[in-house]
């Protein structure tokens, strides 16, 4: 739960406003990970017997979220497109 806070915190200082939208935003991006996962799972355990495929899509996951860290500190805006961001630059305050 402390990262719902923190997401709705970083809402409120990226665009200036109060996260009016962040509970539809947040219930998206859960079904939409929710959805990706299972359907990992279910190719992989179409793939092999259980015992692999449940070995393989947790290295799958692990891979993945290793690429994902590295290509975010590399190059943000490639995966921009897949969270819908907008990514102008922050708004500053005077």
């Amino acid at each position: 739960m402390v990262m719902v806070d923190l997401y709705e915190v970083h809402l409120r200082l990226r665009y200036g406003e109060p996260a009016e939208g962040a509970t539809a935003v947040r219930r998206r991006l859960r079904v939409q990970g929710a959805m990706a996962l299972s359907l990992a799972l279910l190719a992989c355990l179409a793939a092999d017997r259980p015992s692999m495929a449940a070995l393989v899509w947790i290295m799958w996951l692990t891979a993945s979220a290793v690429a994902v860290a590295m290509l975010l500190s590399w190059r943000p805006r490639w995966l921009a497109g897949l969270a819908g961001a907008r990514l102008n630059g922050p708004k500053h305050r005077s």
